[in-house]
């Protein structure tokens, strides 16, 4: 099975043959009757499509399973080794990558340190070198066996002409043609999305959210951003750019933020933000994993410093959660290396502002750094086999 980019850019050609796919893949392990049953189609048709999945090497026969009413039914599965996706995230202060299989089983995670001020030309370098690093060792073909890849950017991104733009912390991130540069080097499709919505998909698949059709992900790092699904659908906006809650503002009479209003989220939560306040309060110059390992040890004036950032942080929680009525809101970002103390600090400030009678479970993300890359990669799997990716993002 040499061309499965081939085999998948003429399967988006046929519905037919795609929804079979599709079924497969979200069923798993399947007779042909579920398939049947699930998108109601002839017995005839489906076993016609399925026949021709294994033998195009993207689906296992199995041979019969156990009768369903007097009715044995032969089993199917996707053949998880036949396509990989690879998903990017681009943020402070490094770019992670992750490697997923068409069942959507994780192969590879990695990170990669690079710096926010370096010019877009070396970022997208090092972007095509870690998917090319990341394929190679997992002994994944690049050029026949992955079939899209997707990035998350922090960037906002011009629709119609598919650059980057820039935003306060990268105003030298002007008209990047990001999206063309990694498809004319790698020769794969190349979708790119903003990170935070990555974020909540990564969060969905791959962090115990499948079944919650309602959640908001608050990416906690340089900036602050956030995802949001409802009814089952990732939020995007008029201009795509819904999520920007770190510029909304918590207190009118705060300083000044770098987007020029005051009194922003991320003048008092982000990272920077804790870090300014940490070395304030103590005359140290510090870091942000150095002051949440500190927050850990019991530090006061680290625990001081995550007391006043989360006071804020709950303020928009509550904001959140009342304009979307979210089953869960996932935390993410180095903040969780805070642990418990910053998770409990956090619930009992939005306790205090009476959010706890909405039922809304408040929880940090499992994911560590790899919310974004693998929401990326999902996103890239799924905008493969989809010719209306929208449908189902």
């Amino acid at each position: 099975m040499s061309d499965v980019r081939g085999l998948v850019e003429q399967m988006r050609g046929n519905r037919t043959k795609l929804a079979i796919f599709n079924t497969v893949r979200q069923l798993g392990r399947t007779t042909a009757l579920d398939v049947e049953f699930r998108i109601g189609l002839s017995r005839p048709t489906v076993l016609k499509y399925l026949e021709q999945l294994a033998d195009d090497g993207l689906v296992i026969e199995h041979g019969e399973g156990e009768p369903s009413g007097g009715r044995p039914s032969r089993v199917f599965e996707i053949r998880s080794s036949a396509a990989f996706s690879v998903g990017v995230d681009f943020g402070a202060p490094g770019l992670t990558f992750a490697l997923v299989d068409v069942s959507k089983g994780v192969i590879d995670k990695m990170e990669v340190e690079t710096d926010l001020e370096e010019p877009p030309s070396l970022t997208a370098k090092r972007m095509e070198d870690g998917i090319r690093q990341i394929t190679l060792r997992n002994e994944v073909e690049l050029e026949e066996r992955v079939i899209a890849v997707a990035v998350g950017v922090p960037c906002y991104i011009e629709r119609e002409t598919e650059l980057l733009q820039p935003i306060p912390r990268l105003p030298h991130w002007e008209n990047v043609p990001l999206k063309a540069v990694l498809e004319r080097e790698l020769e794969v499709p190349v979708y790119i999305e903003t990170g935070p919505r990555l974020m909540v998909i990564g969060e969905r698949e791959f962090g115990g959210g499948g079944d919650v059709r309602n959640m908001v992900y608050i990416h906690v790092r340089e900036g602050i951003g956030m995802g949001v699904i409802v009814d089952g659908r990732v939020l995007k906006g008029s201009k795509e750019d819904v999520g920007e809650i770190g510029h909304t503002v918590v207190w009118p009479q705060g300083p000044v933020c770098i987007c020029g209003r005051r009194g922003c989220l991320e003048v008092f939560a982000s990272e920077p933000a804790m870090v300014r306040r940490m070395e304030e309060m103590t005359g140290r110059r510090i870091g942000p994993h150095q002051l949440f390992s500190e927050v850990r040890d019991g530090v006061p004036e680290a625990r001081k410093v995550i007391e006043e950032a989360m006071y804020y942080l709950a303020i928009a929680i509550v904001n959140v959660v009342e304009l979307f009525d979210p089953e869960v809101v996932v935390v993410g970002g180095n903040i969780v290396q805070g642990g418990e103390f910053v998770l409990r600090t956090l619930r009992e400030k939005l306790e205090g502002m009476k959010l706890d009678h909405r039922g809304v479970e408040v929880r940090f993300s499992s994911l560590g750094v790899y919310a974004g890359a693998l929401g990326a990669a999902s996103f890239a799997m799924e905008s493969a086999f989809n010719p209306f990716p929208e449908a189902s993002a």
